[in-house]
């Protein structure tokens, strides 16, 4: 019921709730608003962070440096690691180990004794293919490259640096020399004694050594190039009077030689020998350098030739092929 002057009547359920329940409240959408605006943001900061190297996890490291003269091109490893070239290769590749971000710049720097002959810069993510992003290191394989230059290659040793942001990490070493050909690739010259005694196939280009050189050998031939002593071979007359086993190794073992330098039995066609292989200490030039020597004993009619070939130990592996072709084409007449 109203009443002149009275108030409007309330509902008695409604009128038990207060009025603040019926009024949205400000504080509450307030702070999701902050909460969801600090999360994009947080994003966007590390977005940032992340792309554009602010902050970087882990650390740049080079390792396993090593020259080779093929690289494969899907894994970037190295396919014959050698440290020894000859001038016929076109490239010489420096390969490595890397954990580096995208954008860290590697180096090598190619140098023949102290002068530098070249260098190849590139990003990680461009010698590796791969994108990261600025802020995470990664690892890869690297390959550097060095081509022939245009006169060929010097002979010598040589060095590469690997440089990360321009701070040498390490580095290899390896030597370029004349090319030796293989023996069955040889075309070989024909010697024959002038007395008509022996004749023996030497290797084209090998020279012949000149008499006063011989020290009293009956034929010398020497191979071309700069080396501190190249590879050679000597055809002597000994004082030996037979090529029996016992015989000659009775007279290495009373002088002290070790078993590995004693004679074995050695054919040459229907010409019974003996042939051994030792290494030595020989002085040239004021230096002492160490060869590894293969001698052959053949018995003539009347006397023992021998057949000497010489070169650097180091060398001799490579050597060793030729060697065999000269003391397979040695023949003896009287």
């Amino acid at each position: 019921m109203t009443g002149s002057g009275g108030a409007a009547p309330v509902d008695s359920e409604m009128s038990d709730w207060p009025a603040a329940d019926y009024q949205p409240r400000p504080g509450r959408k307030t702070g999701a608003l902050v909460l969801i605006s600090a999360f994009v943001v947080a994003v966007i900061v590390l977005g940032v962070v992340f792309f554009t190297g602010a902050i970087r996890i882990g650390g740049v490291k080079v390792s396993g440096v090593t020259t080779a003269s093929r690289v494969d091109r899907v894994t970037g490893r190295p396919s014959d690691r050698r440290a020894r070239f000859d001038d016929s290769f076109d490239r010489i590749y420096c390969c490595a180990n890397a954990r580096a971000f995208e954008d860290t710049i590697l180096e090598a720097r190619w140098y023949h004794g102290s002068a530098q002959i070249g260098s190849y810069r590139r990003s990680f993510g461009a010698l590796t293919g791969k994108s990261t992003g600025k802020f995470l290191a990664t690892g890869g394989n690297v390959a550097f490259y060095l081509d022939q230059p245009e006169g060929g290659w010097s002979e010598g040793k040589y060095t590469v640096d690997v440089l990360v942001n321009g701070k040498k990490a390490a580095n290899a070493a390896f030597t370029v020399s004349r090319r030796t050909p293989d023996a069955d690739a040889l075309e070989p010259v024909f010697f024959k004694d002038p007395s008509g005694a022996f004749s023996v196939r030497y290797p084209g280009g090998w020279s012949q050594a000149d008499a006063s050189s011989l020290g009293g050998a009956l034929a010398g031939f020497i191979e071309p190039g700069k080396s501190a002593f190249p590879a050679r071979f000597a055809i002597v007359m000994t004082d030996f009077d037979s090529v029996s086993l016992d015989y000659l190794n009775g007279i290495l073992e009373k002088a002290g030689a070790p078993a590995s330098d004693l004679f074995t039995s050695y054919s040459l066609g229907d010409t019974r020998g003996a042939r051994r292989t030792y290494s030595w200490q020989y002085r040239a030039g004021g230096s002492t350098v160490r060869l590894r020597s293969i001698q052959v004993l053949v018995k003539g009619s009347k006397q023992v030739y021998g057949l000497d070939c010489h070169c650097l130990e180091k060398d001799f592996k490579a050597k060793l092929p030729l060697f065999n072709s000269v003391i397979n084409s040695f023949r003896v007449y009287g």
